[in-house]
């Protein structure tokens, strides 16, 4: 679904023609009708709300777009929003620049309207502005509550800004298009209908805005001589940008192709763009079903925020609750991705960081609990430097190795003999083993209880299955479940029912380091295919094997057997501590299965795997591994928890 364009107000005044288009500023859905617009329309100006003080130095900006810079007064690396002095970011996901684009490209005569006054920013408007293009505005400004905007400075801006469109007006000119502010607009049109006998709109509240004009006094001046141009730091510009900066930048790009952008396409473009990422790196595929239930869910949510098109937080709450952090990181990272940051010889002398206040942090502040961070930019001359170098930005690019294969270098040089794991990643695996140990326990009670006729106690709960069954016979039915001393033998948890052999060819044993570990043995892919950082490779469990307390000796390696379900079973078997043995695999066991563990005087129990969070899955069967114990200092770079 894309939105509806959103119109200008049509006045007349004589033979001449205002286009008055209203705006929320940093708003997508009126950068996209302003598109139509200029494609179907012809203007001998374009009059923009901007302080003409700053004429100049907004020139520079507009002549830099689709950079964003940011106007302001000290020079400072960090800038706190809403900020007392005047902050103007130029950037293409505002109207009022991405009209002043716009008509740069199509040589037309640019013209700045408004003043420059030194006080808190505008009011804000509490709605999600992409309803207005379902809107027309008679029925917008009719419930449009104007007293505020009438009790403040800006008002004066307003009046202001109606003057400088008046002397716009000249002999040589037909029609102006004017971008301004929502609120500006009321005052706008009653001040060119009252004195310049404008039609074609009517203002519902025209006597109050008269009662208010009597009284208005002259704005104050401001020195214009302190303000300079910076860039916005990368990381920071969504904080800016209102709507998503990936959003911005695709339709900058699809100016050049003559393609009127739908942003409902472009935002799941994101999602698909996140998920070829998060499949490439965590191989598991985000599938069409699964893409269209995100879409559904943050369709939902939207709808429920009483808004039309999504916000950041609640695409990145869809892409955490319908797959996990991971996906939701790599989108957020999309999202807020832009292609037209300067390059070397376009940089400005100062950047400047965004950074908002308490209040809207709360609004804005994202977390994710990830399985592995991404890699970050570290030029490196040798291992000793990289075990001392700990300063990492998470929003990086991937880094570079000093040259193809230092990585992998360093753990060839290193591994097999040291190779160590990461041990907050062991411990999330112990801690979800022990979990799953728990389910086991749980049916073995379930097996040993049973259903009696209350008489005394209530036994560990009612049975109301039962007491309904029997309902007629007006009795009540009590659950005893039995505290049982059997121990979970060993865990097995299968995560591929029949693994490729070429792809997961490693088979190997991974022992306790202490006694808050279980002994593992496993079926995975090679240590050293994927390397994701100095001496750290990263490999893909088929199936792994868990014996708690840890033996730490003499543990088997599953091998010599076509069918994996059977391996497992052979040296569950002979890792067990007791004659029960856990199975949670995609399929149940087969009767062959059963009848060979039961032959050997073992019980199987089985949990269907399909009962899990597929998040939980995901994060047990990623595991990295370490050449060197000392890597574990830098680790958390490079793998995250």
């Amino acid at each position: 679904m894309d939105l509806p364009p959103i119109n200008p107000i049509e006045l007349k005044i004589k033979d001449k023609t205002v286009f008055l288009f209203p705006s929320v500023h940093n708003s997508l859905p009126f950068c996209v009708s302003l598109l139509q617009l200029f494609e179907t329309s012809t203007f001998d100006k374009v009059l923009l709300e901007f302080p003409r003080e700053l004429t100049g130095t907004y020139g520079f900006t507009v002549r830099r777009l689709p950079i964003p810079s940011l106007i302001h007064k000290e020079q400072s690396e960090n800038i706190s929003l809403p900020s007392p002095s005047p902050v103007f970011p130029v950037h293409m996901g505002d109207a009022i620049h991405f009209a002043a684009f716009l008509a740069s490209r199509k040589s037309i005569d640019v013209e700045l309207i408004d003043r420059l006054v030194d006080v808190s920013p505008a009011l804000s408007l509490s709605f999600d502005p992409s309803m207005i293009s379902f809107l027309n505005w008679g029925t917008f400004f009719s419930e449009f509550k104007i007293s505020r905007h009438l009790k403040s400075v800006h008002f004066l801006r307003s009046i202001a800004m109606s003057e400088s469109i008046a002397s716009a007006l000249s002999s040589d000119t037909s029609s102006v298009l004017v971008i301004t502010g929502l609120m500006h607009v009321p005052v706008i049109v009653w001040y060119l209908s009252t004195f310049y006998g404008a039609s074609g709109f009517d203002i519902p509240y025209s006597s109050e805005i008269s009662n208010y004009y009597t009284q208005a006094t002259s704005l104050p001046k401001v020195d214009a001589t302190d303000f300079i141009v910076s860039d916005i730091h990368p990381h920071t510009y969504y904080l800016v940008s209102g709507d998503f900066p990936f959003l911005i930048g695709r339709v900058v790009e699809l100016m050049d192709y003559d393609v009127s952008p739908d942003l409902f396409n472009l935002l799941q473009d994101a999602f698909l763009i996140a998920g070829s990422i998060y499949s490439e790196k965590f191989e598991d595929t985000i599938s069409p079903a699964t893409l269209k239930k995100i879409m559904q869910y943050l369709r939902n949510l939207t709808w429920l925020e009483n808004a039309v098109f999504p916000s950041l937080s609640s695409a990145i709450f869809a892409a955490k609750g319908m797959v996990d952090d991971d996906y939701a990181f790599e989108l957020f990272r999309i999202l807020i991705s832009y292609p037209f940051f300067p390059n070397e010889n376009e940089r400005l002398p100062s950047q400047v960081k965004i950074i908002p206040n308490e209040e809207i942090s709360q609004t804005i502040k994202m977390t994710f609990k990830r399985r592995m961070k991404r890699p970050v930019l570290k030029r490196i001359k040798n291992f000793e430097e990289f075990i001392k170098s700990r300063e990492f930005d998470d929003l990086d690019p991937i880094p570079e190795e000093l040259y193809p294969g230092h990585w992998k270098e360093i753990w060839d040089q290193y591994s097999p003999f040291s190779t160590v794991s990461y041990p907050p990643e062991d411990k999330y695996i112990e801690n979800y083993f022990q979990h799953l140990r728990k389910k086991g326990q749980e049916i073995l009670q379930e097996e040993k209880s049973r259903i009696e006729e209350f008489r005394v106690s209530m036994e560990d709960g009612i049975a109301w299955r039962e007491t309904i069954r029997n309902l007629h016979e007006n009795k009540i039915f009590v659950k005893h479940v039995p505290k049982t001393k059997e121990e979970i033998g060993a865990l097995i948890v299968q995560f591929v029912e029949n693994p490729d052999p070429i792809e997961f060819d490693y088979h190997s044993v991974l022992y306790a380091e202490h006694d808050q570990e279980s002994d593992i043995s496993i079926v995975s892919t090679s240590p050293g295919d994927i390397i994701v950082g100095p001496g750290i490779t990263r490999i893909k469990i088929a199936a792994v094997i868990s014996v708690f307390p840890p033996e730490g000796y003499g543990v088997p390696v599953p091998k010599s057997q076509d069918d994996l379900k059977i391996r497992l079973l052979y040296t569950a078997m002979r890792m067990a501590r007791s004659k029960n043995i856990l199975l949670f695999s995609p399929k149940p066991p087969s009767a062959i299965h059963r009848h060979f563990i039961e032959s050997e005087g073992f019980r199987l129990l089985y949990h269907p795997m399909s009962t899990l969070p597929k998040s939980s899955m995901h994060r047990l069967r990623i595991m990295h591994l370490l050449a060197h114990p000392d890597l574990r200092d830098i680790a958390r770079e490079y793998i995250g928890y």
